[in-house]
Parts: structure tokens; sequence; C-alpha cells
């Protein structure tokens, strides 16, 4: 995998002419980065990929859209039996194709050393140009060619971490590593997370307490409805 210096990254991404978007270009080039290691399916729409279910799970990985030029690449679980709440305050679930989302997710952040607190924004910009996918270039194949060595950089992160978390316990630890980390973010959505694999686990106790700390002390009656139903299942 070649590393370009960062003038030459900048030449080929940062650029002011001629761009174009590398975007169309993820799917086909990321999945046969990914066909090595993994055997999943490819959403396009949404840019995942997901694999079966099992025990009520799937992996995902997908690229996550930010408003910048540089986009990570995140994987993690889905689980069927944890609902979200929509935009109009009503229960969804994510069980289909066209239906996305990771309960968990695991991204580089996690896997090397970055602190933007310490390092300069030469360093930290260094990093992610590494380890992101870029959106747009003025070299078309030279950019195919980057986003390919990107995903297959990021490979080892996700086979460790899959390798590593697997049961509903190991998510569970996982969660609160997470959640400890002064830069946590979403750290509510774990906290909704934990409490329902706490359920699944009929540690209701413990499910009640990671909700209360979510919802400040007072869990709205329909999401303490839906713990206990998922306390109910096998």
């Amino acid at each position: 995998m070649k590393e370009l210096s960062y003038d030459e990254y900048h030449s080929y991404f940062f650029a002011t002419d001629a761009y174009t978007s590398v975007r169309p270009y993820f799917g086909e080039v990321v999945s046969r980065a990914l066909a090595d290691d993994f055997d999943l399916k490819y959403y396009e729409k949404e840019r995942y990929w997901y694999s079966e279910w099992d025990n009520h799970c799937r992996k995902v990985i997908y690229i996550f859209a930010t408003k910048g030029t540089l986009y990570p690449i995140k994987w993690g679980y889905n689980y069927d039996f944890i609902p979200q709440l929509n935009n109009q305050d009503k229960f969804v679930y994510h069980r289909t194709e066209k239906a996305f989302w990771a309960d968990i997710s695991d991204f580089f952040y996690n896997h090397v050393h970055y602190d933007p607190d310490t390092m300069s924004r030469m360093e930290t910009l260094q990093i992610r140009t590494k380890y992101c996918l870029p959106s747009d270039t003025n070299n078309i194949e030279i950019a195919r060619e980057y986003v390919y060595d990107v995903v297959k950089r990021n490979i080892p992160f996700m086979k460790e971490w899959f390798s590593r978390v697997q049961t509903i316990e190991d998510v569970i630890d996982e969660l609160d590593r997470q959640i400890a980390r002064p830069s946590a973010l979403r750290h509510l959505n774990m906290l909704y997370t934990k409490a329902f694999l706490f359920a699944k686990l009929h540690r209701m106790d413990e499910a009640i307490e990671t909700m209360q700390l979510r919802y400040d002390g007072k869990i709205p009656e329909k999401v303490l409805k839906k713990l206990y139903q998922v306390n109910e299942m096998e």
C-alpha cells in the first residue's frame, strides 16, 4: 500500500482545479477491498455493507458521511431487537436491507494515537488522510487506488475488533470502554444500546439503571415497556 506525502495528497485531493467526486466509486472499490476478509452484501443507496443475521445480530461496515472532505469508514453490529425512536417519536426497527443502524460502532480513532488536544493540526490531518476516504479529486484513477488502500489499512482494526467483540457481554464491555473515553461521542446512544443488551440478558435491574442514566432518571413509559419486551425474549 503506497502512502502519499502531504504534498502529493494535497495535489490530488485538496487542489482547487477540476474536482470530480470520488463518492460514486466508493461502492465498487470498497467492496473489492473488503471481499478477501468479509462475506458481506452491499446496499448502494446508504453505502453500507452487512452480513446475514446470526442470533439477532449482523455485522455492518459503513461510510460515515461527514460535512468535510474526509469520510471515515466504521464497523460494528446491528441488533434486530433494539428499536430506535424516529423523528416522529415512534419506534422503528432496522431489520431489512434498506433499514440500517449501527447499535455499536468502532473506527480508526480507537486504534491509533490520535489526540487533537496535544497534536498539531498537521499531525491530525496526516492521520485522518491515511485512514479516511477522500470525497473529491482531480485524478480519479489515483483516487480509486487510494480509497482501496485506505480500506485495507482499516481492515486489521476491523478484524481485531470483530474477533474481540462478539458476545453481548463483550459488547457491553466495549460500550463501557467507549463511554469512559473523554472524547466519547453519542454516549447517550451508547447507554441506550447497553440498557437493551442488559434486558436481552435478563438483567433488568442493570437495564433500568442504565436507561435511567440515558434519560436523566426518568425513563419514558414506552421505552420501559420495550425493555421488558426484550427481557421476555428467549
